[in-house]
């Protein structure tokens, strides 16, 4: 795990430069807790990544070579993403980011109240500034 991660890190930042070092490591959360695992047998203290705070993923994010490493419910078990966040654009068609509707009563139930939500825009990113982490062999 820690291997992996450390040479993922050299080769984006070979391949993009200074500004292509991911900034955050996304592990599915089996692969998570493996990692977690490994570095309490090296450190025994985790000291949890102050700059991946700045950017939004708060509590059990641990810091990696300056790449913070996390987990996310939405990464497919044995998965995981390196992203440079800072290579990354998100495009809206609205002036608002999200749109909303509600809340309305659900005539249905009676008891319910519906929202929706919703974002038309899409998120560009650069091939050679990601990377996928799975155990392929």
């Amino acid at each position: 795990c820690w291997r992996v991660i450390s040479q993922t890190i050299t080769w984006l930042t070979t391949t993009g430069g200074e500004d292509g070092m991911p900034d955050i490591c996304v592990l599915a959360p089996n692969l998570f807790q493996g990692y977690k695992n490994h570095q309490e047998v090296i450190r025994r203290i985790d000291v949890p990544f102050a700059l991946a705070s700045d950017l939004g993923f708060k509590g059990n994010t641990l810091n990696q070579d300056g790449c913070a490493i996390s987990s996310d419910f939405d990464c497919p078990a044995n998965t995981g993403y390196m992203l440079n966040l800072s290579m990354m654009t998100l495009y809206s068609l609205w002036s608002e980011l999200f749109w909303m509707e509600g809340p309305d009563k659900d005539p249905r139930s009676g008891y319910a109240t519906l929202w929706a939500m919703g974002f038309f825009g899409n998120v560009t990113y650069q091939p050679k500034h990601v990377a996928k982490l799975y155990p392929y062999a």
